[in-house]
């Protein structure tokens, strides 16, 4: 790796500049590496992970989950000693005003909504379709609730916009709601694992580096980095752009947003058929797991559980681990109405998720009381994410492709908001393209 000293301050030249040390940066960085190439890792956070963020005991800020059975991903993780366990315990959701069961025909009537959903003829919203489904048969009205619920909680989606064949394609694909688990300790260990697995004579990795414009043509990029106040200027022969689809498509005025030069107009409308969806989620601690005595112990094995009169509208324990800690989630339209309601400040998200379990439980566990500690992230007013992860508008069944292809044999962008193996919006996704665009690249070497 080349260095040369200018009036910027230390510039670095490499064969690839990577812009993001996220899970995909890291993934395409080891590859790249791997392949004798010379690697530039930028960073602009102080750490590396992007929205993989563990804390203290195995609390994640982030992501959290597995979902299915994503070969890069598990194998990564069988790489790093790290055991996955799949979730246990039952479902339960607020119905008539009382928590009860989950119901297998509950199931049974969601799964033929999603079968109906894959063969339709042509692209539409997620409401519009449930719309269509209970305009013709009423009896549907709770499955049609449920699969909203999860058009909103689980893809963090606005139903009014997302394309149901696109949600139902990851529902039923890569990103399978049959199975899901998660790495035992958190996510972070894996990260950390990536990082050490880098060759770091091929690879430097800056933390602390905002990559302010990008110049590109043909021949190679230059990249001005502003890294801990100081003016820095990169060259690569290409790079990899691994940042969030909410920066990727941040306003020019955004302190956030990378200038490309000449702009990156060619992907202009695929940037346009997906959105960042927003998320807000609260781990909660508390002295004792009170949810296991609770009317006598009947929820002592509860997973999951949901509903839709509160702020926040899904929450989860820590099964098949019994700790005493709950999860409260709210996604989509839920977790703007939670900013709108709490003012947006992390004292009143937080205040906003204890009084959710509180009124989850009918108001009598005093739950404010028993709170030990409480975690939060603000991953929509984050300037490095703008969001949680991404999801298809109606018509956007090619932007992840068009996203993903390369401009000029010199830029690549990947992440999980270019992933098509039924992937997107998860780590596994994240993995597999930061592995898939290296690939690309050494290919074109």
């Amino acid at each position: 790796m080349e260095s040369d000293e200018s009036a910027e301050g230390h510039a670095v030249s490499a064969d690839v500049a990577v812009i993001g040390a996220g899970a995909a940066g890291l993934a395409a960085s080891r590859r790249l590496a791997e392949a004798g190439l010379s690697v530039l890792l930028l960073e602009a956070r102080d750490r590396v992970g992007g929205r993989i963020w563990t804390v203290d005991d195995g609390i994640e800020l982030g992501a959290e989950f597995v979902h299915g059975e994503p070969e890069a991903a598990l194998a990564l993780l069988r790489e790093a000693g790290i055991e996955v366990h799949e979730l246990a315990g039952e479902r339960w959701v607020m119905r008539d005003g009382r928590l009860q069961r989950a119901d297998e025909r509950m199931a049974v009537e969601m799964l033929t909504l999603l079968e109906r959903a894959a063969g339709l003829g042509r692209d539409m919203s997620v409401s519009e379709f449930l719309e269509g489904v209970v305009r013709d048969d009423p009896s549907c009205g709770a499955a049609a609730a449920r699969m909203q619920g999860m058009a909103e909680g689980f893809d963090a989606a606005d139903p009014a916009r997302a394309s149901i064949k696109a949600l139902v394609a990851g529902w039923i694909g890569g990103a399978s709601l049959a199975t899901t688990s998660r790495p035992r300790g958190g996510y972070g260990a894996l990260i950390d694992h990536m990082v050490r697995m880098l060759d770091r004579a091929r690879v430097e990795l800056r933390l602390e580096s905002v990559v302010r414009v990008v110049r590109w043509s043909g021949e190679g990029v230059e990249l001005d980095v502003e890294q801990r106040g100081e003016a820095r200027r990169h060259r690569a022969r290409r790079v990899i752009v691994t940042l969030p689809l909410g920066v990727l498509q941040a306003a020019p005025d955004d302190a956030a947003a990378v200038r490309f030069e000449p702009p990156l107009d060619m992907k202009r409308a695929a940037l346009m058929g997906l959105s960042m969806g927003p998320t807000h989620r609260v781990a909660l601690k508390f002295r004792e797991a009170f949810w296991e005595k609770v009317d006598g112990g009947r929820m002592r094995n509860a997973g999951f559980i949901t509903g839709t009169e509160f702020p926040f509208r899904t929450f989860w324990t820590e099964l098949p681990e019994r700790r005493r800690e709950i999860v409260a989630w709210a996604g989509g339209p839920a977790a703007t109405k939670v900013e709108e309601q709490s003012g947006g400040t992390r004292k009143g998200i937080i205040a906003l998720a204890i009084d959710s379990v509180r009124s989850l439980f009918g108001g009598r566990v005093e739950a404010e009381g028993l709170i030990e500690k409480a975690w939060f992230h603000d991953w929509v007013s984050d300037p490095w994410s703008r969001g949680a992860y991404s999801y298809a508008n109606v018509g956007g069944d090619s932007a992840r492709r068009k996203l993903a292809e390369p401009v000029a044999g010199t830029i690549f962008i990947a992440g999980e908001a270019t992933d098509e193996s039924g992937e997107a919006a998860t780590v596994a996704g994240a993995i597999a393209e930061g592995e898939r665009v290296a690939g690309d690249v050494i290919a074109m070497w």
